[in-house]
């Protein structure tokens, strides 16, 4: 399985992170919120899920492996 197709298998997941964090920042857009604190709470949700998907993929290719 190539990461490509793995991340074809993810593309659900990751379109609802993505809606998670666009809701997110516009309510922080309302309530004028820092521009450091949107972006670490719009970058941090997305930087932990593909860490996530990385080590899944790679489990998921040493188990297919051996």
């Amino acid at each position: 399985m190539s990461f490509k197709e793995f991340l074809k298998d993810k593309v659900l997941l990751i379109c609802l992170i993505l809606f998670g964090v666009a809701s997110i920042e516009i309510f922080l857009l309302a309530y004028k919120m820092a521009i450091g604190m949107r972006i670490y709470i719009g970058l941090a949700p997305i930087l932990m899920l593909f860490i996530a998907l990385i080590i899944e993929y790679v489990r998921k290719k040493d188990f297919m492996i051996s």
